[in-house]
């Protein structure tokens, strides 16, 4: 446009607008500045080597875009638009943006990246945070394009475009629509009497959405199916940790124990992966211990149970009501052994811990005082049970 009001359209090169090989004395101001006054933003992008997703400048510009509440595109070449929308479903694409990592980031020049580095570094939630926003900025686009393609087209195979409409969205989170449109496809091949590589997939992310849904009763006889098919590849890695969860709490309450045992493992393995989800990784690891007492597997329990321990109290604290499930529960099953000194130093080395890191007043100690009471009243020592219990 000719007009020189503000409110005419403008397009803004980066490379051109501040010199990125000139020490500048604040341009990361120059770059917000810019971008506050933007309505969208044009990633061009070749999804076959995105060399911007590792480009400390790039991805600090999807970040302001995304932070600002910006339009993100991307734009790329008609080959590669074709390549893209024929590789459907999305995941290679969507294991690509999880990868990207600001802080592994480059730049031509490393005190760009250092002031990018300790810019993000002061953002809410960090690195991490930030990683995260460039990410589901990144998704989004490709979720939500990919939602638009497939309601535009009018040819092609109608089972493989719901499909792939279900699969996008298990991605955005719609689950509901995505197991309606899942059942939709299983009902009528089952009416058919069709059962291809097609059906079966249909099949396995059936129910792999009915599980996220903590709908483990009608989800249950297809995961059957498909462990007696794949064995441990039914597919349980495109599952939420609390999904996981979920599926483990319903072996266990149904007493279906060895069908509990490895999805609990694989929660614990998934768990200590992620520093987010480590307490949960250790809850766990009670669970498990728990089960193998359960399954009269006590010394396998009585490892579980030592290693959460170990670890929780290295972690977590002596006062952590982690820790403090573990020394109880392994204190019971060194009673029930008839180990009763090992538990009785066990349970004093925990209340001495607890006094000195000022837990006089936790409640553990009345229930440590409690456990020794039980332990001396197993081995007949009366005496000493009596005012512990007073």
């Amino acid at each position: 446009s000719s007009s020189s009001s503000s409110s005419s359209p403008f397009i803004w090169f980066d490379l051109f607008s501040i010199n990125q090989h000139q020490h500048l004395s604040s341009p990361l101001k120059a770059f917000s500045s810019s971008f506050a006054q933007t309505k969208r933003i044009v990633l061009v992008l070749s999804w076959l080597r995105p060399l911007p997703l590792a480009r400390s400048w790039c991805l600090f510009e999807l970040l302001l875009a995304a932070r600002g509440g910006r339009k993100l595109e991307i734009a790329m070449s008609k080959g590669e638009e074709e390549t893209l929308w024929e590789q459907l479903p999305l995941e290679f694409y969507m294991e690509m943006i999880r990868e990207i990592d600001v802080e592994a980031s480059e730049s031509s020049d490393d005190e760009d990246k250092r002031r990018i580095l300790a810019l993000v570094k002061d953002e809410a939630q960090g690195i991490a945070g930030v990683n995260r926003l460039v990410q589901e900025s990144l998704r989004s686009w490709l979720v939500q394009s990919a939602e638009e393609r497939i309601l535009r087209a009018e040819v092609g195979d109608d089972v493989e475009r719901k499909m792939k409409l279900a699969d996008i969205y298990r991605v955005q989170g719609k689950l509901e629509a995505a197991e309606e449109l899942y059942r939709e496809m299983h009902s009528r091949s089952k009416e058919q009497g069709v059962e291809d590589d097609v059906t079966k997939e249909i099949v396995r992310k059936l129910a792999i959405v009915q599980v996220a849904l903590a709908k483990y009763e009608e989800a249950e006889p297809l995961l059957q199916t498909f462990r007696n098919r794949l064995g441990d590849g039914w597919g349980d890695e495109e599952l939420s940790l609390e999904s996981m969860n979920g599926l483990a709490d319903y072996y266990f309450s149904q007493g279906r124990l060895e069908e509990a045992e490895p999805v609990l493992k694989k929660c614990i393995a998934r768990g200590e992966g992620e520093e987010e989800d480590r307490v949960l990784a250790l809850s766990h690891k009670l669970n498990l211990a728990s089960l193998h007492v359960i399954q009269g597997r006590e010394e396998e329990a009585e490892t579980v149970y030592q290693d959460c321990v170990d670890s929780s109290r290295k972690a977590l604290g002596e006062q952590h009501g982690i820790t403090r499930r573990g020394v109880n529960a392994l204190a019971a099953l060194y009673e029930k052994q008839g180990k009763f000194k090992v538990a009785e130093l066990l349970v004093q080395d925990s209340m001495n811990k607890l006094q000195a890191a000022g837990g006089n007043d936790h409640p553990d100690m009345v229930r440590g005082l409690r456990c020794l009471a039980s332990l001396y009243q197993s081995q007949e020592r009366y005496e000493e049970a009596e005012p512990l219990l007073l």
